[in-house]
């Protein structure tokens, strides 16, 4: 998921990029009766006196800056439509895989006996993560650093998790 997230950020700062870059622009900055610091290029006459020029061209992006970025930004996608492709690849073998309802009537199913080391390793991530997580669900900064890569379920091998006795 965060290899998609990843790609969809890179290829919109490409995509940001691509538009192309107008040329100077006059732009001005002031400061208020309030202390606050404008930036315009439009400057309210009572302002002008005050406003000072700024070189707009500073923001501007090098054209190899450009370059890198759509040439990462094609790589990031890449490796997300492999990784999609990789994880539709798995998804199919394992649905075929997946024993019937008539199948797992007739006989007892064993369990996975990793499975509880799986389900450990889930909750501890989603523990860690929980720790991580803002008020609108987006997670702050540092959670992958000292959480890791976010765990699938192991619901889909293994089953639900089974509740203490």
């Amino acid at each position: 998921m965060m290899k998609y997230m990843a790609s969809s950020i890179a290829v919109a700062l490409a995509a940001s990029l691509f538009v192309p870059v107008a040329s100077a622009v006059e732009m001005y900055q002031w400061v208020d009766e309030t202390g606050l610091t404008h930036i315009s290029d439009i400057v309210p006459q009572k302002y002008k006196a005050q406003a000072t020029r700024i070189d707009s061209t500073q923001f501007n992006v090098a054209p190899n800056d450009v370059l890198d970025a759509q040439r990462r930004a094609a790589a990031l996608k890449t490796q997300a439509d492999e990784a999609k492709a990789r994880q539709t690849e798995e998804l199919k073998h394992a649905q075929a895989r997946a024993p019937t309802a008539a199948a797992t009537s007739s006989a007892p199913t064993k369990i996975d006996q990793s499975c509880p080391a799986l389900w450990r390793d889930y909750l501890k991530s989603n523990a860690c993560f929980q720790g991580y997580a803002s008020a609108n669900g987006s997670l702050r900064p540092g959670a992958y650093q000292a959480c890791g890569p976010s765990l699938v379920s192991p619901a889909n091998k293994c089953g639900f998790l089974p509740t203490p006795e």
